[in-house]
């Protein structure tokens, strides 16, 4: 728990990312644009594969 507390901003600046590139989607029909499932299936698997070494990254780096 130590150093997750240590590490903070680095593990806030993952999930910001994760609010970033995710938070829009559900609000896009709402505007007009029209959602390609295909292509939001793209987005969160690459999120999710980048995502996990970078949060071992923000917690174990020295």
């Amino acid at each position: 728990m130590q150093v997750v507390r240590k590490r903070w901003k680095r593990l806030a600046a993952l999930a910001l990312l994760w609010f970033i590139a995710l938070f829009p989607i559900p609000v896009l029909p709402i505007w007009g644009v029209s959602v390609n499932e295909q292509a939001l299936t793209g987005i969160v698997i690459i999120l999710v594969v980048i995502s996990v070494p970078m949060a071992l990254l923000a917690i174990f780096m020295k």
